[in-house]
């Protein structure tokens, strides 16, 4: 009799063992299909947050080139005012401000050159030329403070 008994508790509990084992395993199974949910998850929200960066980056590019037309347009209007003021001048000066105002020319075209650059550059290389935009603007500001100081 008390061999049947731990015979039986033996069958229990390797059956028991068993069970447990089973369930384990598929409560591993559960733990793996929850990970992979929320590993898919994360693998959507990664995207997202990617989309997300790459649009706030087309949409400050975009608004950079915007910012730089602009300031190309004032450019212009500002070298074109300069141009009525050098006819009005005396030849020596005239002279010398028309050489100013050629390499006013030659700087704005530098900096469009620069812009239209920009545009056909990738996303991941425009801040690179953003800098070389922002030395072509610096140097054609420079180029003209020094101009309109011959008229003064």
């Amino acid at each position: 009799m008390i061999r049947s008994t731990i015979w039986a508790l033996a069958v229990a509990t390797m059956f028991f063992l068993s069970q447990s084992a089973g369930l384990a395993a598929d409560d591993a199974k559960t733990a793996t299909d929850d990970q992979q949910v929320t590993a898919e998850k994360l693998k959507d929200q990664v995207r997202q947050t990617v989309k997300i960066g790459q649009e706030y980056a087309a949409q400050k590019r975009s608004e950079y080139q915007k910012l730089m037309e602009s300031k190309i347009n004032e450019w212009s209007a500002r070298i074109g005012e300069l141009e009525a003021a050098a006819k009005k001048a005396e030849a020596g000066t005239r002279e010398q401000a028309e050489q100013k105002i050629q390499d006013l020319k030659t700087k704005k075209a530098d900096l469009e050159a620069k812009l239209n650059e920009l545009k056909q550059s990738s996303s991941g290389a425009w801040d690179q030329m953003k800098v070389g935009l922002e030395n072509a603007s610096d140097a054609l500001k420079k180029a003209y403070d020094q101009a309109l100081s011959n008229f003064k």
